[in-house]
């Protein structure tokens, strides 16, 4: 798990950024057994036997998953700092074993949206399937669902890129 932390990398601007702060492996149960976290360039690990993450949001979701398949939960802001897990579900000799869940930084994507301009003055908003704006090149996340606010062209559940005009 260190090296993993340690080696996933994203460039923004120029630099180098982790892109996970945070590795947790459950057993089928959702008890903890062992979880890396990442803190500047240090990752420590530690034993998470008796901690339980079976109630958790990404253990729910992924603990019906297909072995190939990948649950992102929902973005949530924690100390200021906007993050999402992302969980796979681990299976040995076909039976449902675990799950593996990284906790990825989603202010990457603010950093990675900011210098984003379409045509003239166009601004990039991430923006999930219900209409919330996840991240957002506008000043604030507030400016930016307020200016998409009733664009249902825009919330209709549609995957891809398309441009509008307001």
């Amino acid at each position: 798990f260190r090296t993993y932390l340690q080696s996933r990398t994203v460039d923004v601007n120029g630099e180098k950024h982790p892109v996970f702060d945070k590795i947790i492996l459950t057993d089928e149960t959702g008890e903890g057994v062992v979880e890396a976290t990442r803190t500047g360039d240090d990752v420590s690990a530690e034993s998470t036997t008796g901690v339980t993450y079976a109630d958790s949001e990404w253990f729910s979701a992924t603990k019906s998953l297909d072995s190939s398949a990948v649950h992102v939960g929902p973005v949530r802001t924690r100390d200021g700092e906007k993050s999402a897990y992302v969980a796979t579900p681990v299976y040995h000799d076909g039976q449902f074993a675990g799950t593996i869940a990284l906790r990825f930084d989603y202010g990457l994507l603010d950093a990675l949206v900011s210098d984003v301009t379409v045509g003239e003055t166009g601004r990039l908003s991430i923006v999930n399937s219900e209409g919330t704006v996840l991240t957002t090149a506008h000043e604030t996340v507030a400016t930016a669902q307020e200016s998409i606010a009733g664009q249902e062209y825009i919330l209709a559940g549609e995957r891809g890129l398309t441009t509008h005009s307001v």
